[in-house]
């Protein structure tokens, strides 16, 4: 395996792209605020991946590779395992792509009530994280920004600013969504008939499938999954399969998330058996 360091000097040395962090404050950072900022970026990094590029995933990695002075600013180098699998125009939409995405999750937290729909405890901390040593700060601000490198210098492509109070606004607005979060029950039933209501022929993360368990409700709910095996084995089914997916039964242990006391989604935790269903009459 190639070493770290010559990953990202090779991309360095022929152009290529990094994300800059910069942290204008006014007031000296905690230690673990600074590095929180980082641990942060870099798991919405890895959620990234996995969502837009997952071909890419466990490939590409970000650095690191330098802290300069003045206001503290550090160079996160995209940079992959194996220089040969990304050209160097994937590093820029990689890098552009990510700081977006980063800004778009910050944005909505920007104000009063803001949310950020279906997103779970880890990715709401990751976000958090990313904005605590601004919000922090009396008076600061901080940037994050994707920069392309060429023989001509550095260019900015993609910039995301936000200051002390916007970070302590979407702090305030990520504790209350972990608030909803944390008033939403569940409950476990074992061995319940699941039925699709709609499917996702895709094999991705999010699932967009709907199904029934009329033993707990008449409504299509959300389906998701709580392990691996289970996604795989319905998702065979659903892709490779020869029957009709509407046409099956899926006997499954499952955990039901509810909210306000009425089933929101069905957590699929296990696949016991599967059927043919009888015609309607």
């Amino acid at each position: 395996m190639m070493e770290p360091e010559h990953a990202y000097s090779l991309v360095m040395k022929n152009g290529g792209a990094a994300v800059v962090v910069s942290l204008d404050l006014a007031e000296p950072v905690e230690i673990h605020d600074f590095v929180s900022t980082f641990a942060g970026l870099g798991g919405q990094f890895e959620r990234f991946l996995r969502a837009e590029k997952p071909d890419l995933d466990g490939e590409v990695k970000v650095y690191v590779k330098e802290v300069r002075k003045g206001s503290m600013e550090a160079v996160m180098v995209i940079a992959s395992v194996y220089p040969q699998v990304i050209a160097i125009m994937d590093h820029l939409q990689i890098a552009s792509s990510f700081v977006a995405r980063v800004g778009r999750s910050i944005d909505a937290f920007k104000y009063g009530g803001g949310r950020l729909p279906e997103a779970n405890k880890t990715e709401l901390s990751e976000i958090m994280d990313t904005v605590m040593a601004t919000a922090n700060d009396p008076d600061g601000r901080a940037s994050i920004r994707s920069v392309s490198y060429s023989k001509d210098g550095e260019k900015t492509d993609c910039l995301v600013e936000f200051n002390s109070a916007e970070a302590r606004q979407a702090v305030h607005e990520i504790e209350g969504q972990f608030s909803e979060i944390a008033a939403v029950t569940d409950f476990d039933h074992i061995n319940k008939l699941l039925t699709f209501y709609q499917s996702n022929r895709k094999d991705s993360g999010k699932t967009g499938e709907k199904g029934i368990i009329e033993d707990i409700s008449t409504k299509p709910l959300s389906v998701v999954y709580a392990s691996d095996l289970a996604r795989e084995r319905i998702k065979s089914e659903m892709l490779e399969g020869e029957r009709n997916i509407y046409k099956l039964g899926f006997f499954v242990d499952v955990n039901v998330a509810t909210k306000n006391g009425k089933p929101v989604a069905y957590r699929i935790k296990s696949v016991n058996d599967v059927i043919e269903l009888p015609d309607d009459d």
